[in-house]
């Protein structure tokens, strides 16, 4: 459930107090601890792709919690808190239910996305062209494959954070299966003053909301190396606040091209197509891609992402925007070689963004 972009924050303190609980009756015991556990603690945003082009685009953010023994149901009326980079959510505070669950309504609205400087961390792009490139590599590629690419518009422009916490425990490995930590077991360390982390490098910088635990106005989170039994946990979650298809650009770089072209028997000709917001995000869900053309025989449509639909009828080809976190621009190649109708062909990739379409074309001849 917890896409690539959930990281893992948290706080921490040298409390070691625990309590733990034992009932049972005819002999079934049931073992339960009154307090989330770091290391069943999930995000799950129903959408991470919003409208952001407007007011009030909604996003459901549910958050799971548990206790050490996997236990949801013991922490009901646990405060789950929320704090929002951009936009809002429509409460501070959301409150577990009977099952561990707790909800809270995120929604679009100012302020925006922050402008953030190209990042050249790495893991924030896993699995764009089959690689692990950072936001600069990336950047770096498109203005080499496609033209009119600026680099002052960039993904992460259109990213905001949603930092979630919850009073809880750091994880642990139960080694000898005592039911609590013992000196010597593994346990997930995690910083003392969790934090907003507008610039993806993985540290506080000057600037960036951190929840203030001990009220001296100055971010003090380093990890204490210590198994903290009373701390603060935290998840924040990468929403996209995506805009309209600005980028509709045909890849330039052997074997694609971005002008007229011919085809003939034996000679098809391979193209790839970015369709993407001005920065270079994804669209919203439900966006539709349809790529066609009018001689040739178009084929062998890839997009350049596991997610998302697609659906070919006779020389239409059709790709659809999922709710799913896409990471990278969205790249669609598909072929046209000689048969069908010869002669001047025009080949058209039409977005439908809402109710409105957009398109590009390219010339081509086939013989």
């Amino acid at each position: 459930m917890v896409p690539v972009f959930s990281f893992m924050l948290g706080c921490g303190s040298d409390t070691t107090t625990t309590s733990t609980s034992s009932t049972g009756s005819s002999g079934a015991g049931s073992v339960s601890h009154s307090i989330p556990n770091d290391a069943h603690f999930e995000t799950s945003p129903d959408t991470f792709n919003l409208d952001g082009t407007i007011t009030n685009s909604q996003a459901n953010i549910s958050v799971y919690i548990a206790d050490r023994f996997g236990n949801g149901n013991v922490l009901t009326g646990t405060k789950v808190t929320f704090y929002a980079e951009s936009g809002a959510t429509e409460s501070s505070t959301a409150t577990a239910d009977a099952k561990g669950t707790a909800t809270v309504i995120f929604r679009t609205q100012v302020p925006g996305p922050k402008s953030v400087a190209i990042s050249s961390v790495a893991n924030l792009f896993n699995g764009w062209r089959s690689q692990n490139l950072t936001e600069a590599q990336i950047m770096a590629a498109l203005q080499t494959d496609y033209a009119g690419v600026d680099t002052a518009y960039h993904p992460r422009n259109g990213w905001g954070s949603v930092l979630v916490t919850v009073k809880g425990e750091e994880g642990f490995t139960d080694t000898n299966g005592s039911g609590g930590y013992d000196a010597g077991e593994s346990f997930t360390d995690t910083i003392a003053e969790p934090f907003t982390d507008y610039n993806d490098n993985g540290q506080w910088d000057t600037g960036e909301y951190f929840v203030d635990l001990n009220a001296n106005g100055t971010w003090d989170g380093a990890k204490n190396g210590i198994w903290d039994a009373s701390t603060v946990l935290s998840r924040e979650i990468k929403l996209i606040m995506s805009g309209t298809p600005q980028n509709i650009l045909f890849n330039r770089t052997a074997p694609y091209t971005d002008a007229a072209f011919t085809v003939s028997a034996g000679n098809p000709k391979k193209l790839k197509v970015l369709v993407a917001d001005a920065n270079f995000n994804p669209l919203l869900p439900g966006t539709t891609v349809v790529v066609s053309a009018t001689a040739g025989v178009l084929s062998d449509l890839a997009i350049n992402t596991s997610r998302g639909t697609s659906s070919a009828t006779g020389t239409t080809k059709t790709y659809t925007f999922p709710k799913d976190y896409l990471t990278g621009p969205v790249e669609i190649e598909f072929s046209i070689s000689s048969g069908g109708t010869l002669g001047n062909g025009t080949v058209t990739v039409t977005v439908t963004h809402k109710t409105v379409t957009y398109s590009k074309q390219l010339t081509y001849t086939v013989s």
